[in-house]
């Protein structure tokens, strides 16, 4: 069994592309299945690529380019990386990145990549893709269209659905009636594109149920996972870290902020609710807190009205002493981070899974988030592993946050049922069974 995964933008190392990597990883260290990992890039893209992470992974990285029209690949640089233990691989993944030369700002054409497709097939029994809307999933759809390459390859697509909140629709709709009817009638567009893949694979029962219901009858729950093998192995270097960041930030309670720090992830409805907290003067907890941000900021964000009140609340914060920020941390940094976390909070507007709360699990720690219809279909009762609050209800996500601070003995007990969910169903080893059943099943 030969795999392919497609993605793009694999040199920023989060969603869809940090899901394919997993996957490509996964089944090559449990089943030793033949997995390769093709990122299409632009110029843009690539010159901002970081080679130093991508050698943490622990991979053969082989750059491509290519010529309009022709698909000729040329140019062809192998990079042998050091030994890594990232996410339990012992030996060499190849990452291909195919490079488009001739426009800076766009990838590949379709029919250029449907011309390279069609020689992949070639060579892999199973081609994988991350994300619906790319030029390369419009591009398998028409192979798939064609007879001659419909019997050579089968073609799966993990679309990562996410449907919209009534408020993240009416934001758009302010904006401008046109975005507001493009996320309306977009999944017109989706289900059509989903109709030609062999199989759907969703990492959530949300999302299962959403594109099942709309008749689609090829889609299959794979969900995400997390390393759990990992974390076992390291469990000592990250409690030596997470044992300096609390000498350092001398704290007794930790409040900890995990993501791309956007308005869809949340971020300013978290410096709100933190705000709102610190001015509950007759709650002696509330006092001894520190708050810790792990995430890249967004430009965009902060060109808005809520992104300057935000950079606003970042710089009061700071002048206090109360907050520190990390831009990027390394992989067993990060796991330190969370362990020396109390609580994890990501009030996500859009989300299939957040990988945050997968590791907060891992690592025994309850997490928040905003109650939107995927992440309440993976914490299926009140207390599952966290707390969930009313969509952009920021005075109550505060309250949660001071529920969690003042009751330990709750956060341990929520704490410990996210625990038992990562280690019965979101963990790498039982994601890749998952995915191995519907390759066997499509391949029979």
């Amino acid at each position: 069994m030969k795999i392919l995964f497609l993605t793009k933008n694999l040199a920023y190392l989060r969603g869809a592309p940090l899901l394919m990597f997993s996957f490509a990883n996964a089944l090559s260290y449990y089943y030793n299945v033949r997995t390769s990992v093709l990122d299409i890039e632009d110029l843009s893209t690539l010159n901002m690529t970081n080679f130093e992470k991508l050698m943490e992974r622990h991979c053969k990285l082989v750059l491509y380019e290519t010529k309009l029209n022709s698909c000729l690949l040329h140019n062809i640089i192998p990079y042998t990386i050091a030994h890594s233990i990232w996410y339990g691989v012992h030996k060499p993944l190849d990452i291909i990145m195919l490079m488009n030369t001739l426009n800076r700002s766009k990838v590949l054409h379709p029919r250029e990549i449907s011309m390279l497709l069609s020689m992949l097939t070639e060579h892999f029994d199973i081609i994988h893709m991350g994300l619906w809307k790319e030029s390369f999933s419009f591009a398998a759809h028409m192979l798939k269209e064609k007879k001659d390459f419909s019997k050579k390859a089968i073609f799966v697509c993990q679309p990562l659905v996410h449907p919209d909140p009534f408020v993240v629709r009416l934001r758009r709709y302010i904006r401008g009636p046109l975005n507001y009817l493009t996320s309306i009638f977009g999944y017109r567009s989706l289900f059509h594109m989903l109709q030609g893949f062999d199989a759907i694979t969703v990492s959530t029962p949300y999302e299962y149920s959403f594109l099942t219901s709309y008749g689609l009858n090829n889609v299959w729950f794979v969900g995400e996972g997390v390393n759990t093998e990992f974390i076992e192995r390291n469990k000592d270097k990250i409690r030596q870290k997470a044992i300096k960041i609390r000498e350092d930030i001398k704290s007794e309670n930790v409040v900890t902020f995990v993501g791309f720090r956007d308005k869809y992830k949340g971020y300013y409805d978290f410096l709100k609710a933190v705000m709102i907290l610190l001015n509950r003067t007759n709650n002696s907890v509330i006092h001894n807190v520190k708050i810790l941000v792990l995430g890249r900021s967004s430009g965009d964000m902060f060109k808005s009205r809520e992104g300057t009140e935000a950079k606003l609340i970042e710089k009061t914060l700071t002048r206090w002493n109360l907050i520190k920020i990390y831009d990027s941390l390394p992989e067993i940094d990060k796991y330190g981070l969370i362990e020396a976390s109390d609580i994890i909070v990501l009030p996500s507007y859009s989300e299939t899974i957040p990988l945050v709360f997968l590791e907060a699990w891992a690592l025994k720690k309850p997490v928040i988030g905003y109650r939107i219809p995927s992440i309440s279909s993976i914490m299926k009762f009140e207390e599952d592993g966290g707390l969930l609050v009313k969509l952009g209800d920021k005075k109550e996500l505060a309250n949660a946050i001071t529920a969690l601070l003042n009751d330990p003995d709750l956060r341990d007990q929520i704490a410990l049922r996210g625990y038992k969910k990562v280690k019965e169903c979101y963990n790498l080893k039982a994601t890749a069974e998952r995915l191995v059943k519907v390759y066997k099943h499509l391949l029979s």
